[in-house]
């Protein structure tokens, strides 16, 4: 069990922690890890100190204006639009940019010819010496879903409702969708055969439609892109985030890009990603190779994009782990079967989580 954090500790924690690098917290904390003193951290409502976090009357720093910009803006803005809207210089503009990668936003640079476009891949602040910051907080029970192919004909809605019957008799606090929502028009071309809903436009008002009809009961929907939404931005409608514009029209929808970390109960390191490549060999090998080679490794790592579920507890893991992948809301295609592979549609509902005790339940409708 996690060591609790005393009067002292947490006192010194407030008064180093916003202007602190973890390199010397971890001097000043001896006893604690990086990713110890980062829960609390968030717990306690404390944030780095940064020179873009908060302006001085109404006046924006540079960084501030450009951010704003590129935060709502869904596609990538030329360079000609954000001097014009920031009536900074485009040097100025550069160097805002420049300031704001340097402390943990990524900003992407398309050039097409003379043309020169910016977006915004990651919006969250993050600590370059602690990597990935918690995005959030969830409870108890969490639905665990990915791969549910929205505008593909082989989606099941089915299946959908089954869950959603799930939803109703357990009332998970949280549904987590791992990565394609979304099928976009396929990663491979033998995938477009069984496209049902023709434009990416249709696709996110379904998204939202999809949502949208999830219980009250649950709080937070978590989404992360999958590899079929990393297709969309980056080839059929470039630049495009289509799971976060389905998620700014659902209120409870959080988007957390490719990786979603969030604190689990209060003490527990939740990781979701979506991974990508073949699937031709075992899937639990596979899984436990990404999570060994993380550099933070969480307790609960969350994937998709196989199609296939497994639960996979390594409780002799120094503080206890699981790796889950949560099968698919969609039946194979063509190109599944061409590849010898099979989906199994299902997913999980887990109750509780600790080191030494996990009580999960699994899905598995029958659909036609």
């Amino acid at each position: 069990m996690p060591k609790r954090w005393n009067d002292e500790e947490v006192k010194k924690l407030e008064e180093y922690y916003p202007t602190t690098p973890l390199s010397q917290l971890l001097k000043v904390f001896p006893d604690r890890t990086g990713d110890s003193i980062d829960k609390k951290a968030y717990k306690l409502g404390l944030k780095k100190a940064t020179s873009y976090s908060a302006s001085k009357g109404d006046v924006l720093t540079d960084e501030e204006q450009v951010l704003q910009i590129l935060i709502t803006e869904d596609l990538p803005i030329e360079m000609e639009s954000l001097v014009e809207r920031t009536e900074l210089t485009p040097r100025k503009v550069r160097l805002a940019m420049k300031s704001l990668m340097e402390d943990g936003y990524d900003i992407t640079e398309i050039v097409g010819g003379s043309d020169r476009l910016y977006g915004l891949v990651r919006t969250g602040v993050y600590d370059p010496e602690n990597f990935y910051r918690f995005q959030g907080e969830i409870e108890s029970p969490v639905l665990m879903t990915g791969d549910w192919h929205l505008g593909n004909r082989l989606h099941s809605r089915q299946a959908f409702e089954h869950m959603l019957e799930s939803i109703e008799e357990y009332s998970p606090a949280a549904v987590m969708i791992d990565g394609d929502l979304l099928q976009g028009f396929g990663v491979h071309p033998r995938e477009l055969i069984d496209i049902s809903l023709k434009s990416i436009d249709e696709q996110v008002i379904e998204g939202v439609e999809y949502l949208k009809e999830i219980p009250d009961c649950v709080k937070t929907i978590g989404i992360t892109m999958g590899n079929h939404e990393s297709k969309i931005k980056g080839k059929w409608k470039v630049g495009f985030d289509a799971c976060r514009a389905v998620a700014k029209e659902v209120p409870r929808a959080k988007y957390f890009g490719f990786v979603g970390k969030v604190l689990l109960d209060g003490d527990w390191d939740y990781t979701m990603m979506h991974t990508e490549g073949g699937v031709g060999y075992a899937v639990t090998y596979k899984g436990q190779r990404i999570r060994d080679n993380l550099i933070q490794r969480p307790h609960i790592l969350h994937l998709a994009h196989i199609h296939q579920p497994y639960n996979h507890p390594r409780p002799h893991v120094s503080g206890g782990a699981n790796t889950i992948t949560a099968g698919t809301l969609k039946r194979e295609g063509g190109w599944e079967l061409q590849k010898g592979w099979t989906s199994l549609i299902q997913y999980y509902i887990m109750k509780s989580w600790s080191p030494t005790k996990v009580s999960m339940e699994s899905f598995t409708p029958r659909v036609f």
